[in-house]
């Protein structure tokens, strides 16, 4: 495996061990609610906090399909 593919996938991989941990006590955060397109509400039962998590829209142009 070439040195860039590995360094994508590393960080890939570190994106989606680092997601949904709460970043006062690394306990998983639950989903609870989307405040809008934008943003969504995330808790952390174990320290008792909330958090607003920016949701970035990808639209895949890739696989566009013509509505019948």
């Amino acid at each position: 495996m070439n040195t860039i593919k590995a360094n994508i996938e590393s960080d890939i991989e570190y994106g989606k061990r680092i997601q949904e941990l709460c970043p006062k006590c690394q306990s998983h955060l639950e989903y609870n609610t989307n405040l809008e397109l934008e943003n969504e509400l995330w808790f952390c039962p174990e320290c008792d906090t909330e958090y607003m998590v920016r949701v970035e829209l990808v639209r895949d142009w890739k696989n566009i399909k013509e509505v019948e």
